[in-house]
């Protein structure tokens, strides 16, 4: 099998005091519209119902069983606390936002968000890939599939949260490629990947809807991968993935 790939757009791949400081190329194979790119593979929790407590602001305070420090999400990404004024299961732990959202709950309900600890995301630029024509683009929601490059393992996942640029996935991505990104150190506080090693190939047209079962996402997204051409297309463009 050959690889007849092409370069669609540029996304922006490290953004930096306000600014895009490198961009990465995104590719479709001749005659199929998924979109792929290798990037690095940074650690999203948004969404998680114990992602952000009020105690742990910044590093290195680590006073609670949160994910992340509060340094790391903007303000109007956070929608009450639990327990006070917002519903969710961890009492005391802010409700954080997705751009995904499931409108049948209210935004201050930790359900109304994309939990990162429980369903595979990944993080896109808004409007991917940015081409001039809005309907080659994709939707939130839509299907992905990432490998990791160096170990052969992938994961599906869905476009589930808008950043200001791509090469970013939820801690659940991260463990189904048999990464621990709890490992930092100060646990449970998480740490991305910086090797960029981690295929993203992304479906357009594959929307699944709320609540997002991982199962419903598995196997929409493992049927795209198949029409894509599947692990032997994907050696076809990079050999160096593990047999």
């Amino acid at each position: 099998m050959s690889c007849n790939k092409v370069q669609v757009t540029k996304v922006c791949h490290k953004f930096e005091k306000h600014a895009c400081v490198e961009s990465i190329p995104v590719f479709q194979l001749t005659g199929n519209s998924a979109y792929f790119f290798v990037s690095k593979l940074a650690t999203d929790v948004d969404g998680a119902p114990r992602a952000y407590h009020p105690k742990d602001r910044r590093p290195p305070d680590n006073n609670t069983k949160a994910l992340d420090w509060l340094a790391n999400i903007s303000s109007d990404d956070l929608h009450g606390i639990q327990g006070d004024d917002a519903h969710g299961p961890e009492p005391g732990f802010f409700v954080s936002g997705t751009a995904l959202t499931n409108p049948a709950f209210p935004e201050n309900d930790t359900r109304h968000h994309v939990d990162a600890e429980t369903i595979p995301y990944v993080v896109l630029v808004s409007s991917f890939p940015r081409l001039p024509n809005p309907a080659l683009n994709t939707r939130k929601g839509d299907c992905a599939i990432v490998i990791d490059l160096k170990t052969g393992a992938r994961s599906a996942a869905i476009f589930g949260d808008v950043g200001a640029a791509v090469g970013e996935g939820s801690l659940k991505l991260a463990l189904n490629l048999g990464l621990d990104p709890t490992k930092s150190k100060r646990p449970p506080k998480v740490t991305g990947f910086d090797r960029v090693d981690f295929l993203h190939i992304v479906f357009p047209n594959t929307l699944v809807p709320p609540p997002w079962f991982p199962d419903e996402i598995s196997t929409k997204a493992e049927a795209a991968f198949e029409k894509w051409g599947g692990m032997e297309q994907a050696r076809a463009c990079f050999p160096k993935i593990p047999a």
